[in-house]
């Protein structure tokens, strides 16, 4: 079996940082959300069927709030 790990903490950067904002219709800034998505629907159709996702500790506040 093949695992793929994803490292959150890097995606979330990546995306927050490196697309161009994005709005829903509310206001809320979802780039690095619809980034994240993307990229994980991108594994799947590639053929990744197991993955995980890690996240550093010291971040997860941070990362929490770009979420949410």
């Amino acid at each position: 079996m093949d695992l793929h790990l994803v490292d959150g903490t890097y995606e979330l950067f990546r995306h927050c940082y490196g697309l161009p904002s994005a709005r829903d219709k509310d206001g809320t800034e979802i780039a690095a959300v619809r980034g994240v998505l993307t990229s994980v629907l991108d594994m799947i159709k590639r053929g990744a069927a197991n993955a995980s996702t890690l996240a550093d500790t010291l971040c997860r506040e941070r990362e929490h709030a770009l979420l949410f």
